[in-house]
């Protein structure tokens, strides 16, 4: 199948699996199984088993995890001081997200390793920005540190 069928049939199957990840598993919290069993399907992905022949890609799979944290971009009320984190938001951070952190890395040293010695060598300066950028992110609907400078 040629990779732009696929990918339309991937968006068009995201597309139906948001409204049901939306209330099976944010609203109603009836799909416990969803995380762990995504957790072992990046795992067991092309791109971090290293192996091209396995039936699980990882681009697949990310798209399916970004679907289950969408419904949690909004997740804070504003008019609540410190609103909890949602339990499902937990779990996916405990599953996916710390163990991602590893794969991640694996992935900026191999870019690294092919990238032009000049760009190389810009590498740490880019990622100290970004890490700038982060830190002065704040879930503080008053005020964040992109407000104070912009």
């Amino acid at each position: 199948m040629p990779s732009c069928v696929l990918c339309s049939v991937l968006k068009l199957l995201i597309q139906a699996f948001r409204p049901i990840v939306a209330v099976e598993f944010v609203k109603n919290d009836s799909w416990p199984q969803l995380v762990p069993e995504l957790r072992e399907v990046i795992q067991d992905s092309d791109l971090v088993t290293r192996n091209a022949g396995s039936q699980w890609k990882t681009v697949h799979a990310l798209t399916v995890f970004h679907s289950i944290i969408r419904p949690f971009q909004y997740f804070l009320n504003p008019k609540l001081p410190k609103e909890p984190v949602p339990p499902q938001l937990e779990l996916i951070a405990q599953e996916i997200l710390v163990p991602i952190l590893a794969l991640f890395h694996q992935l900026v040293e191999k870019v690294r390793s092919h990238l032009p010695s000049a760009l190389a060598s810009a590498l740490p300066f880019l990622c100290t920005d970004l890490l700038a950028i982060l830190n002065c992110l704040s879930f503080d609907v008053r005020e964040s540190c992109m407000d104070r400078h912009f």
